[in-house]
């Protein structure tokens, strides 16, 4: 009869290594997948957040007596921002997912086309919170503007 000595076999510690290596491996598998989507979750986080600090500073550039509407667009909502000199107008709206500003004549049709994208966007909202108070959401974060002309919107 064979007595144990107390010792671990190299079959026993072979196994053991590999269960620990497999373990480590998984761990790093994890770490890399949960770190890929919380960059991709970073960085639409900060073009929503750049979309949206480009509309309120456009807002208040064009801050003047009746220069700001709102209108509807190809997908809802449309920012109009008037330029009362030239009679040109930007026009901030949604299409193809993609929120688009297009700089126009004051009577030229909307035309996606002829627009220029902004940051990619699912959903656009602009609405009048009080005359003087323009609350813009992208992708479920809003920022708002505060008008400083006495007309700038319209409730």
């Amino acid at each position: 009869m064979r007595r144990s000595s107390g010792r671990a076999t190299p079959a026993f510690s072979l196994a053991l290594f590999a269960l620990m290596l497999g373990c480590i491996l998984w761990l790093t598998a994890l770490g890399a997948g949960l770190y890929g989507r919380l960059t991709e979750s970073r960085a639409a986080n900060e073009q929503t957040r750049a979309a949206l600090g480009s509309l309120v500073t456009r807002v208040r550039a064009g801050d003047t007596a009746g220069a700001v509407r709102l209108d509807s667009g190809p997908e809802g909502d449309m920012l109009v921002l008037t330029d009362p000199d030239t009679g040109y107008e930007f026009r901030i709206y949604l299409a193809e997912g993609w929120l688009m500003e297009q700089f126009c004549a004051a009577d030229a049709a909307t035309d996606p086309a002829a627009a220029q994208p902004l940051a990619q966007a699912r959903e656009f909202t602009a609405q009048w919170v009080s005359p003087s108070l323009l609350r813009l959401t992208v992708d479920g974060d809003t920022a708002e503007a505060a008008l400083r002309s006495a007309e700038g919107g319209a409730a």
